[in-house]
């Protein structure tokens, strides 16, 4: 029987090749963002490379069907790409092509889950959501930024709105 150094140490002279990180690198901002509305994950609490799949983020022998439907019910896309590199870039290109059709909306969010400390402003286009989101502290400077990016009328919130929904600006 071989002896190991350690718990799950390797045998001398073993050497570990890490996957490339190169085109995952360049989606940096649409990884963050997934990762953080799929599994609640901030950058640091993962790690993943070009060659990452979605079954990677799931427990053996759990059935990865949920999480399909979960991203599609998110995303609002119709086929789940394994790879997250092709995920991401499909979810690049549902936003570019949103951004062609429809104006921004800017949502201010009190204190939302995701970022309980902070105003929140969140960009969307149509159904799709942009990747990256604003922090403030007061609802002043959310709508100062709001209306510094172009929203210049008020929708109010609706009855059916999410509670931490303040308002919606286009």
């Amino acid at each position: 029987m071989e002896k190991r150094r350690g718990r799950g140490s390797l045998p001398p002279g073993v050497k570990i090749e890490f996957a490339s990180r190169e085109q995952i690198g360049e989606l940096g901002h649409v990884a963050a963002a997934f990762m953080f509305r799929i599994f609640g994950w901030k950058p640091g609490d993962y790690a993943i490379s070009d060659e990452s799949r979605l079954s990677d983020f799931v427990p053996v022998d759990t059935p990865i069907d949920p999480l399909i439907q979960r991203i599609m019910d998110t995303y609002q896309i119709g086929m789940v790409p394994a790879n997250l590199v092709l995920l991401f870039r499909e979810l690049e290109k549902q936003l570019e092509e949103a951004k062609q059709k429809y104006p921004p909306m800017w949502t201010i969010y009190d204190h939302p889950k995701d970022h309980p400390q902070h105003i929140v402003v969140r960009v969307f286009y149509g159904e799709v959501q942009e990747f990256t989101v604003a922090v403030y502290d007061t609802l002043d400077e959310a709508r100062r930024a709001v209306h510094e990016a172009g929203g210049t009328f008020n929708l109010m919130r609706h009855d059916t709105d999410d509670p931490a929904i303040i308002e919606t600006w286009i």
